[in-house]
């Protein structure tokens, strides 16, 4: 899943949630190119134990994009960003799975995240300015980093799901509102 960054789960994650919306042509043409752009730069991923039991996969996905938030909350980069937009990309995967293949995912994503963060330290107290929802996105678009827009819309979407902190706190970190201190 991590090769390339999660591009390739980010691309394939996005075309699956457009084509579930409306699918048009276009959108499930979207569908061929990023699932080829994820198989031309397939490497086998980390290995880690299974995750067990988990009631709700989509929940657990959510917590460990949380737990990236963190981590790049800590070290802000393009890299740590990837663990929150490639975890919340596997969230859009993980709704159209069953079963054992949703599990499977977590684990994957559990395992990947092991070898992004191994030895890098997450924040634990998390602090928000509390920049509306509104201004972060606008500011993302206006920025035209597609970083930046892509953790911008990660962020708010597992903060509508949790209310953890830690997506807002994203959120105003690369779009610099927190650092300028604008409200």
């Amino acid at each position: 899943m991590a090769t390339a960054l999660f591009h390739g789960a980010i691309r394939a994650g996005h075309a699956v949630r457009a084509i579930a919306a409306a699918g048009t042509s276009a959108r499930r043409e979207e569908l061929s190119p990023a699932l080829g752009y994820w198989a031309a730069r397939f490497r086998p991923g980390q290995v880690g134990p299974g995750v067990g039991e988990v009631d709700d996969v989509q929940r657990a996905i959510v917590v460990a994009a949380a737990g990236a938030a963190r981590y790049y909350l800590a070290a802000p980069s393009v890299y740590f960003l990837h663990g929150v937009t490639g975890a919340m990309a596997v969230e859009l995967l993980a709704l159209h799975l069953r079963g054992p293949d949703q599990a499977n995912a977590l684990a994957q994503l559990a395992a990947e995240h092991a070898g992004m963060y191994s030895g890098a330290r997450p924040v634990t107290d998390v602090r928000v300015v509390g920049i509306p929802r509104g201004q972060l996105a606008k500011t993302a678009e206006a920025s035209g980093d597609p970083h930046e827009v892509k953790l911008v819309e990660a962020a708010l979407r597992a903060f509508a799901l949790t209310g953890d902190p830690a997506f807002a706190a994203a959120c105003e970190t690369v779009t610099g509102l927190a650092v300028n201190g604008a409200a």
